[in-house]
């Protein structure tokens, strides 16, 4: 088998099973898809390619000035895990939103 081909048939079976997998984007989608219709959750399964790419390199321009202050990152790292609680908490107390509301289906992919 060619060098590059036995690469591709590697990346396939890492990257299928890993981009096959639910997670907290593809539930939203579908989510947003049985809530709202077909063109919310296209508008949720977008919504990374406008915002991954600008949150990504703030991170990373961010870090690369933190990177001495190691007090800053635990502080960091405690409120994220605070901010993650948060989260959990408002999944298990999610109320029905009424009908008549617009879905917002773009800025929650966001």
């Amino acid at each position: 088998m060619e060098p590059h081909l036995a690469l591709l048939v590697k990346g396939i079976a890492l990257g299928l099973p890993a981009g096959l997998l639910p997670g907290p984007l593809l539930t939203l989608v579908v989510s947003e898809a049985v809530r709202h219709g077909r063109r919310a959750g296209m508008r949720v399964a977008v919504a990374p390619l406008f915002s991954d790419a600008p949150i990504v390199a703030v991170t990373v321009l961010m870090l690369v000035q933190l990177a001495a202050f190691h007090g800053v990152l635990g502080g960091i790292s405690l409120t994220g895990s605070l901010f993650l609680c948060y989260l959990a908490y408002r999944s298990f107390s999610v109320e029905i939103p009424a009908d008549d509301e617009p879905p917002r289906s773009l800025l929650k992919g966001i």
